[in-house]
């Protein structure tokens, strides 16, 4: 994972804070190069050519948090992208061979009924052509001393599961895996092999423990154990592929209502990019 590069959109300096401290723990546990992006939407009637020379736009910031993540001894580059869109901007940075991650900062629940995540994240989580990383920006201080992980199986998972293992590793945090199995204990082996798939693909030597949820409904179920932890991290399901959802319903639906910090994990597998944070579990 040498060189990889951890692509961090950031349009608002106010709330970085979060998003860049996640970018840290990330680039540290896979030793990854951050790259830290600011998109400045061009107007129809401007050119794209005349936009830097015309629009007044202030990207101090981002040098400035390029600065400090450097100087903590970390690599950090800067990069301004011009683009008649801000989802349009960051799904061009992704196609840069170089970038296997893009970690975005998510508001919580939309406005609007035909949004799922927001006005350029919907766009931007089924266009891009890296793994994506959306990770709720909520207020107040960063603090992590134990990770739930919710599994299923999948290769969004794995993803998750890495993920997890990482900050787990530089926070000296434990993680629990959490599978949900109905009350009467139906599934309760299958819920057990994906527990230790998952244990198995966190690679650091951290606390972890499995645990079988019993619950008649998943998505409860996930939001109530958020509350014992500090961070939820989750892969999408399966289903979210080919329908409406981007992260399956149940991801998004923890990803609004978790007690907890979130951090929702999609792999993506274009043809022409190599693996990134994970390797397939078959």
């Amino acid at each position: 994972m040498t060189n990889d590069v951890l692509l961090v959109p950031i349009a608002n300096p106010a709330s970085a804070d979060r998003l860049l401290a996640t970018a840290t723990d990330l680039a540290r546990a896979f030793d990854m190069v951050i790259d830290v992006l600011h998109v400045v939407r061009v107007p129809p009637q401007l050119s794209m050519s005349d936009a830097p020379n015309v629009l007044d736009v202030d990207t101090s910031f981002v040098f400035e948090m390029v600065d400090a993540i450097n100087d903590s001894g970390l690599t950090a580059t800067a990069r301004i992208r011009y683009a008649r869109s801000i989802s349009k901007g960051i799904i061009t940075a992704t196609e840069d061979p170089s970038v296997s991650t893009a970690l975005l900062g998510w508001r919580g629940r939309p406005q609007r009924r035909d949004i799922i995540l927001g006005s350029y994240l919907d766009n931007v989580v089924n266009r891009a052509q890296s793994d994506v990383l959306i990770e709720r920006v909520d207020e107040g201080e960063r603090s992590i001393s134990s990770i739930c992980l919710p599994v299923a199986g999948g290769p969004h998972t794995e993803l998750a599961a890495r993920v997890a293992g990482g900050i787990a590793h530089i926070n000296d945090a434990s993680v629990e895996v959490i599978h949900v199995i109905r009350p009467d204990g139906s599934h309760s082996e299958g819920g057990e092999t994906y527990i230790q798939l998952a244990m198995d693909a966190i690679s650091y030597d951290v606390e972890v423990i499995g645990s079988l949820v019993e619950h008649e409904d998943v998505t409860s179920a996930i939001v109530d154990h958020s509350a014992n932890h500090d961070l939820t991290v989750m892969g999408a399901a399966e289903e979210g592929l080919l329908s409406q959802a981007l992260f399956g319903a149940i991801p998004e639906h923890v990803g609004r209502d978790a007690m907890s910090g979130v951090l929702l994990a999609k792999r993506q597998l274009p043809a022409h990019k190599r693996l990134s944070l994970l390797h397939r579990w078959f």
